[in-house]
């Protein structure tokens, strides 16, 4: 991406628009992410122009306009976008559940990469040049602080080791100091885990076969991942265990006790990246000695959490179900990351019901989507299509949204801001109750139209 340049014009430009958070999330979050400050601009507000070149008010209501005292240092734009960002959090007070949620990821997002610019020493092209001629300070000498282990950054995120190789930065520390700390990337080494080398020989008596670990009985997504995983390995008459994992809760997870089995040579752990440490947690570290551990893990953005880094020590491979999902992981480690397709066949097998079945007349156009509520919200999107629908077919009796949700008592809230948006429509349903792989396999085929609005990728 080509670095954004900050001139006259376009701080100018940036200003406070309530409802349109996820341009204030993109633009800014690119904006401060990869910054170029035009030095044209630095200079003449280093001359003391007594003009108002950029006034604050422009960049945020809650700034007096001031034409004595232009915008004329780095501090002063971002003691300006910490008060837009402070604006975008009063501002979703008064929003729906919905925008609200937009709104408070836009000031997060913005709040995190505005201190990121601001901290970091090369926010702004020529650093030594900017920093020492035009504001007359002296180059600051970097001194790394003890908590931080430099060689355990690098070898924890390969990703950063490469950048520093490539001389993107000079140092780990460097990338910790602009990026690393607000991803939540640990500044010193993570806490080991045993060395797996020493437990070869105990891999070696073991038959082969794999400990799948899963959401097996889970009604949810990954718990129709895990159920295809399961389907594909007894079809190639592989030897397997099957171990159900319950869905995690709030909170602190107390102990889990493991089913008494004689452990196979694999360990194939459906458990997300971001869940995996709560998963050894649980369980104990002792399920993955004397067994070759692969993570399946599924991720619905181009990069994976912050918190997810730390599960990389605990596998020796991972697997991922898209190029998509594969790309976002294979960046952060030098782990194999292999792309393994989702089981969707004996779909048509699972398909015993009809139309009927859910109430459709044949002679209506059905639309349909299927989400959780409880899954980021935001992210399913439900309010665009039920928007799109309302605005296209009104309350015409010749087509039918059904929304098909699972999981509303665990959100209440998010679930009522649903039925409030539908607001009666006859031509709209919505249903709670828990559909079973066969209901689901049904309801897809029954639909005219199975609508995703998704905001990421999804199974």
């Amino acid at each position: 991406m080509k670095p954004i340049e900050i001139n006259e014009r376009n701080l100018s430009e940036i200003e406070l628009q309530p409802r349109r958070s996820v341009a204030i999330e993109n633009g800014l979050s690119a904006l401060l992410r990869k910054i170029r400050v035009d030095q044209a601009l630095l200079r003449r507000l280093q001359d003391g122009l007594r003009s108002p070149l950029i006034g604050a008010s422009q960049l945020s209501p809650e700034l007096p306009a001031n034409p004595e005292r232009p915008l004329r240092s780095i501090d002063d734009v971002y003691v300006a976008l910490r008060a837009m960002e402070r604006k975008i959090r009063v501002s979703a007070r008064r929003l729906p559940v919905h925008e609200a949620e937009d709104l408070r990821l836009s000031a997060r997002s913005l709040a995190a990469y505005t201190d990121q610019w601001h901290r970091s020493s090369e926010a702004i092209i020529d650093e030594r040049k900017t920093r020492e001629t035009l504001f007359g300070f002296r180059k600051k000498k970097f001194s790394v602080p003890e908590h931080f282990d430099e060689d355990a950054y690098l070898h924890a995120n390969p990703d950063v080791a490469a950048a520093v190789r490539n001389r993107t930065y000079p140092t780990g520390y460097r990338h910790w100091v602009r990026v690393g700390r607000s991803e939540g990337r640990a500044a010193g080494p993570v806490t080991p885990v045993a060395d797996r080398k020493q437990y070869i020989p105990l891999m070696q008596k073991r038959a082969y076969g794999v400990n799948f670990y899963g959401f097996l009985s889970t009604i949810s997504g990954l718990g129709s991942v895990a159920r295809g995983c399961v389907r594909a390995l007894d079809a190639v008459n592989i030897p397997l265990n099957k171990i159900d994992v319950a869905p995690w809760k709030g909170g602190v997870e107390p102990s889990r006790a493991l089913p008494k089995f004689p452990p196979y040579r694999i360990n194939l752990i459906q458990q997300n990246a971001d869940m995996f440490q709560r998963f050894v947690g649980a369980y104990g570290e002792n399920l993955l000695h004397g067994s070759y551990n692969i993570g399946y893990w599924l991720w619905e953005l181009p990069s994976a959490r912050s918190d997810s880094h730390g599960a990389f020590r605990y596998v020796d491979e991972v697997w991922a179900p898209s190029e998509f999902c594969r790309h976002a992981f294979q960046t952060l480690t030098s782990l194999p990351v292999v792309r393994i397709p989702l089981v969707v066949d004996g779909l048509e097998k699972n398909s015993i019901y009809g139309r009927d079945h859910f109430g459709f007349s044949p002679d209506v156009l059905v639309f349909g989507y299927v989400f959780d509520v409880s899954s980021y919200l935001a992210r399913k999107n439900p309010f665009c299509l039920i928007e799109a629908f309302q605005r296209e077919f009104g309350d015409s009796g010749n087509v039918l949204l059904y929304l098909k949700v699972t999981h509303s008592e665990r959100d209440p809230a998010a679930f009522q801001s649903i039925v409030d948006s539908v607001a009666g429509a006859p031509n709209i349903r919505i249903v709670t109750r828990l559909f079973d792989d066969a209901e689901i396999a049904s309801l897809h085929g029954a639909l005219d139209c199975l609508v995703s609005p998704h905001r990421s990728e999804g199974f």
